[in-house]
């Protein structure tokens, strides 16, 4: 029997070699079908970006680009699988069987991803059509479009009077030097319009012999920057000759004319976007020397561009140059939105040709010019839409119409089939300068309407989404805040409000703008954005953000890719959990005020999520599954009760930033408005080596024991906090003297530290002593302390000059500690509480305090006076002055935008009244205070519900 099996078996040798040599193939095309999908994912994004460049994306263009989207998620898939497969941590002859599978279903699938691309190649081709498609669909729109606007009847303008008034003056100003103004301002705010009033003005047409327009759209987006200027057409007319509509002739051309002869000259550069322009037109503006007007949207543009405007004057006969002397005066001219009022007042004069609108459409009318956020161009739009509303005024269907339109007005404007005039220029979103951070403006999409963005969790989420990639030895962070600059400085967002050290901490983009970027999120399929349950969601989902109720997942097939999950509303927890099932590959999760009641279940199955923030959860312990999330960067869990740390935490390597602490909703007098988070025992988190920030982090222990016990557990805990050399950013609270020469040991190892945060105990044993840190050491890159109790010096190594803010509480230091804040070059917020012992008067001589913006000093018992001394705290904008009971004067010398004070002396409140040059100069903030049971009269400018608030309180 086994005779005759042999032979057969010997037969078959050769098929078994020639499988094996197959299967052996198959393993070994992993690599090449690796690199071809690399290749593959870099020519799609390329086909992407140049498609993007398009103002007008045509039907079969858009498919083309959703097929493209599908074979580069299908490929990142692919790859992103084949590594995740191929951490292997077990040992032994099924390791090599394991990984050679994994290599024969990578190479499988990727050939099969490489025949589906082959078989639609030729869409790639479209690609080369792009680039010569470009400049004409770019230019057609805008091709004398600034000259063409700027014709409005000046009678039909609304809201220019004071800005037309500055300009005119400048340029009308009686100097030998010309002048440069940039006006700067939002898309569709009106800059042109503005520069047109302006040079229509009779005081400025006498001025010039000559204007010049030219709009620089089509010459910055030309390979050749330089060639495309001089060969671009320009209008030029004579400003006496009204009505004429001059001639067009080439910017070269007009350059050559002006060069010989004295004539006077006005140059409008229309739309400038980068400075090389300026670099091109260098020798000819010193030469021909006109006066020049910029419009742009780039408010950084006029400071980038000094280099090549700082140009000095040549004497009329020709001499050498007199190096004292500059050609250019150069201004700036922020143009500002219209006023509710004044915008009011645009939408009625050019949809009802008067200047009120109908009491019946009241609701859907000042809904509407809310949306437009002060834009003429957007309420120009908004009235092309309303003009095709038909129907009597006081009549029903046109109120309904109206009540819908306001409900959808973003969305209604791109629906528009007659793209033309307002409607298509509002719509376009100019992205010309901004293609490297499309990714980042898109993703304010995610964000609900109307919201304040936090900016710190706007970047963390850009670089937990890998839009910010690091360039050279500059920190992911520094690239970020440079790209939030950038939106910042093109005038993105209608309002930013920044710290007192100049740092953007929250922004509100344009309402009638955040629709159109939602809108073509959800066209370019970046986003799909759930503000209504009903509507049909995209076949592949790669971010989803949840802006209303949420009961049940519309389709869970459609999850399965989904990258990002962004929550802004509240969400079952059954639904929750469902949807937590699906989404395998989640990198990002953010849930906020989603009114959970736990730690979502299901979290600790996301094993790629690199992004988890949870805000508005009621109680919260963080669960032992969390080490399961391996490549977790950024845990944020600000303002939820969690009590401590888990111990499995140090399983997570990659962890960069640890953002914990529990918020004092209501705190008392003298108590900390945050809590830290315990820690257990023998927590090694020295392991945790790629951290950058960790705040607050509380040195008790989590089990209540004696003070000595938490003192040895602090004294751990901080000796491992030494090994982090990457921490950017440290919070610790609950500090004391035994812990004061390893706090100090520690700090000298985290040379990268921009942030430190210290909070004492509150009993008779808390203490911030870093007297003991190694002199040695220096902190180049610190900027911002907050210390909290009992000092008995301040250690000249914090007094580092890139120190920009500064908070002391509770600290008793001596007077003489407060001389050597005055000359930090950099230090822009300074705020003393309870800081100080006996200080009775403070003076400011000439030169103390050159940046300083805020200055808060409160409970300083026996301060009766301030002397401000001329040149002294040139830059300070607020005064915060509370529970100083002698302090009865006001201070003399200061030029303040607000002066806030509370629990002061009824003398003092008295005293800033009679004072005429505070109620002339000053922007008062004054909250009520209560002296003797009696309640003072309120003074206040801050809103209706902060003013309900005090008045609840009388």
């Amino acid at each position: 029997m086994a005779e005759a099996i042999v032979p057969s078996l010997i037969k078959l040798i050769p098929d078994v070699l020639k499988l094996l040599k197959e299967e052996w193939r198959l393993g070994s095309d992993a690599k090449t079908e690796l690199e071809y999908l690399k290749d593959l994912i870099g020519a799609i994004g390329r086909f992407l970006k140049k498609a993007t460049l398009k103002e007008v994306i045509d039907e079969d263009l858009k498919v083309s680009m959703k097929r493209m989207r599908k074979f580069l998620y299908d490929s990142e898939d692919a790859i992103n699988d084949f590594m995740e497969r191929g951490k292997c941590k077990w040992e032994g002859l099924g390791v090599y069987i394991y990984k050679h599978i994994n290599r024969r279903t990578f190479a499988s699938e990727a050939k099969s991803i490489r025949q589906i691309v082959e078989n639609y190649k030729t869409t790639l081709e479209i690609s080369n059509k792009l680039s010569a498609d470009h400049a004409k669909s770019s230019s057609a729109c805008h091709q004398s479009l600034s000259i063409a606007f700027s014709n409005e009847r000046d009678n039909e303008l609304v809201g220019i009077e004071t800005a037309r008034g500055q300009l005119v003056r400048w340029l009308t100003a009686d100097s030998p030097t010309r002048k440069v103004v940039f006006v700067h301002g939002a898309q569709g705010v009106g800059k042109s319009t503005l520069v047109g009033a302006v040079l229509r003005d009779e005081t400025v047409r006498s001025h010039f012999n000559y204007y010049v327009w030219i709009n620089l759209r089509t010459c910055e987006l030309a390979d050749d920057k330089a060639a495309a200027l001089m060969k671009a057409n320009a209008r030029m007319w004579n400003p006496t000759q009204k009505d004429s509509l001059g001639s067009q002739r080439e910017l070269g051309e007009v350059f050559e004319s002006f060069l010989c002869g004295n004539i006077t000259w006005a140059l409008v550069l229309d739309d400038a976007g980068s400075t090389h322009v300026f670099e091109c037109l260098q020798s000819l503006l010193a030469r021909a020397r006109p006066s020049v007007l910029v419009t742009t949207r780039d408010s950084s543009l006029q400071s980038n561009s000094r280099t090549y405007l700082n140009l000095q004057m040549a004497q009329s006969d020709g001499a050498p140059l007199e190096p004292t002397k500059l050609l250019y005066d150069i201004r700036h001219f922020k143009h500002p939105p219209l006023s509710l009022e004044d915008s009011s007042t645009l939408l009625c004069q050019k949809t009802f040709q008067m200047d009120c609108r109908p009491n019946v459409l009241k609701d859907a009318f000042d809904s509407i010019v809310e949306q437009c956020g002060g834009l003429p161009l957007a309420i120009l739009a908004a009235s092309n839409l309303l003009s095709d509303i038909q129907g009597g005024v006081n009549g029903t269907p046109q109120g309904v119409k109206w009540k819908k339109l306001s409900s959808r007005l973003g969305e209604a404007l791109l629906s528009k089939g007659d793209k033309s005039g307002p409607i298509r220029r509002i719509i376009t979103l100019r992205m010309d300068h901004l293609h490297d951070v499309r990714a980042c403006l898109f993703y304010l999409s995610i964000f609900p309407l109307d919201c304040l963005i936090n900016c710190s969790t706007l970047m963390r989420l850009w670089m937990a989404e890998r839009f910010i990639e690091q360039k050279g030895t500059d920190p992911v962070q520094t690239i970020a805040e440079e790209t939030l600059k950038k939106l910042v400085d093109h005038n993105l967002f209608q309002k930013v409000e920044k710290t007192s050290y100049e740092r953007a901490k929250t922004c509100r983009i344009y309402n009638i703008l955040h629709q159109i970027i939602i809108s073509k999120s959800k066209d370019d399929e970046f986003a799909m954005i759930v503000a209504d349950l009903e509507e049909e969601w995209p076949e592949t989902l790669l971010r989803l953000s949840i802006h209303s109720k949420m009961d049940r997942i519309k389709d869970g097939t459609r999850v399965k890719r989904l990258r990002s999950l962004l929550i802004f509303a509240e969400v079952y927890p059954d639904c929750m959990e469902a949807l937590l099932k699906q989404v395998s590959r989640l990198k990002v999760l953010n849930i906020q005020d989603s009114s959970l009641e736990e730690f979502p279940r299901g979290i600790s199955l996301l094993r790629c999520l690199t992004y988890l923030r949870l805000t508005g959860i009621k109680v919260i312990e963080i669960p032992e599954g969390i080490e399961a999330l391996e490549h977790l960067e950024t845990l944020d869990l600000k303002g939820i009760d969690v009590p401590k740390l888990p111990k499995n935490i140090l399983k997570l390597k990659a962890l960069r930033h640890l953002l914990v602490y529990r918020s004092n909703p209501s705190p008392a007098p003298g108590s900390h408005p945050k809590y830290g988070v315990k820690a257990p025992s023998g927590l090694e988190v020295g392991c945790l080596t790629s951290l950058q920030k960790l705040c607050l982090i509380d040195l008790n222990q989590v089990e209540e024991r004696s003070k000595r016990s938490n003192i040895n557990h602090g004294k751990i805990l901080l000796g491992e906090l030494g090994k982090l050399k990457n921490l950017r950013r440290l919070g610790i609270s609950n500090l004391r003297l035994g812990h004061v020469e390893n706090l100090c040991s520690s700090i000298g190892n985290l040379e990268k530290l921009e942030a430190l945060h210290l909070i004492a105990a509150r009993d008779n044993d808390g203490i911030v002593d870093l007297s003991k840190v190694d002199r040695s050491k220096a902190f180049p890159f610190l900027q911002r302390v907050h210390l909290t109790g009992h000092m008995t010096t301040l250690p000249n190594w914090i007094l580092t000059p890139s120190l920009a803010k500064l908070f002391i509480r509770k600290s008793r230091l001596t007077e003489d500690a407060f001389q050597h804040f005055k000359g930090l070059p950099c230090l822009k917020h300074l705020d003393l509480q309870d800081a100080f012992y006996d200080v009775r008067e403070m003076e400011f001589e000439e030169g103390d305090f050159q940046q300083l913006r805020f200055l808060g000093l409160d409970t300083f018992p026996s301060l009766e006076s301030m002397t401000v001394k001329e040149k002294a705290l040139p830059a300070l904008k607020k005064l915060l002055l509370s529970r100083c009971s002698k302090f009865k004067k006001v201070p003399q010398g200061l030029l303040l935008k607000c002066l806030d004070f509370h629990e002061m002396p009824y003398e003092f409140e008295k005293a800033v009244r009679r004072n005429k040059a505070v109620h002339t100069h000053k922007k008062l903030w004054l909250e009520a205070a209560v002296v003797d049971g009696d309640p003072m009269d309120l003074i206040t400018d801050r809103p209706e519900s902060f003013r309900r608030r005090v008045e609840s309180r009388k």
